[in-house]
């Protein structure tokens, strides 16, 4: 009897307190388009805590730009976050069937139950212990993709089929720079053709990014200078470029990018001028 009023009241401090302090009525909600991962901070690389099936609607606390804060009775802080990406926000359309307050009785209501039946059975504590080891073993399945910050690769000219070298930082979730080097061949109108050396410093901004449970898809645009040298002169264009950069859950260090730059400024170099689009692949081992 003891154990059982333990147990109500600790249940009720866990639970009911913190109906009040979310007590706010969301106004907007999502709507999630297909299973959406349910994070425990903002971010791809926090603990995936959850699911929410296509079709759920998620009542939003707060709306973060890329991220929504929702309530999720089974946080430690009775709130998540879902990435936007999964579903779409619309106005709030109606009040949820059961409220917090229903679902923090009904948790004291299957704590109650458990500690009752604790007292007469002595091996429910095992069959918790065994519970929550398969709680564990389940989220273990989940492989948590890194914060990719500095890495370093080769890139290759699909249209010259030359290899180079490339290295790429990025900072927070938006801003990176990359630094390429290549040694492509330039073509003159008549078709002849020389070794170049082309270094290319670029700024690059990340838009939205997508991520599932085995890919990480992160999609940017990019700027810069492009610096040429042959046949002993040295002149300087400028390229802008899309791509995107996947990694996968198997490798989860690696990452690989396909972009296709427009150079919208080429110098001449004698007789040769570089192209105008070019397209290349590149892959980058991220160390840090």
């Amino acid at each position: 009897m003891i154990r059982h009023a333990a147990a109500v009241s600790i249940a009720l401090i866990s639970y009911v307190t913190p109906v009040f302090a979310q007590s706010a009525t969301p106004i907007a909600e999502l709507v999630v388009r297909v299973t959406a991962d349910v994070h425990q901070s903002p971010s791809t690389a926090s603990p995936i805590i959850g699911k929410a099936p296509e079709g759920t609607r998620l009542y939003i606390n707060r709306n973060l730009g890329s991220w929504v804060e929702v309530p999720w009775p089974d946080a430690a802080a009775r709130v998540a976050f879902v990435h936007v990406n999964t579903g779409t926000i619309t106005p709030r359309s109606t009040a949820p069937v059961v409220n917090e307050a229903q679902a923090a009785i009904a948790q004291i209501a299957a704590v109650a139950a458990s500690a009752a039946a604790a007292s007469i059975q002595d091996g429910a504590s095992a069959g918790r212990f065994a519970a929550t080891t398969q709680f564990a073993g389940r989220a273990a399945d989940y492989v948590l993709l890194p914060q990719h910050h500095i890495g370093i690769g080769a890139l290759l000219n699909t249209s010259t089929r030359r290899f180079g070298g490339s290295a790429r930082a990025w900072w927070g979730r938006r801003f990176g720079v990359e630094f390429s080097m290549s040694r492509p061949e330039l073509a003159s109108a008549d078709g002849q053709l020389i070794p170049s050396t082309q270094f290319a410093p670029s700024a690059m901004y990340a838009l939205p990014d997508g991520v599932t449970d085995s890919v990480w898809v992160r999609p940017y645009v990019g700027t810069g200078p492009r610096f040429y040298r042959a046949n002993l002169e040295t002149r300087v264009g400028y390229e802008t470029f899309g791509g995107a950069e996947v990694t996968f859950a198997a490798m989860p260090q690696f990452a690989l990018s396909a972009d296709m730059g427009y150079r919208w400024r080429r110098p001449s170099l004698g007789d040769f001028t570089p192209q105008q689009t070019a397209f290349s692949l590149s892959g980058h081992w991220y160390v840090k």
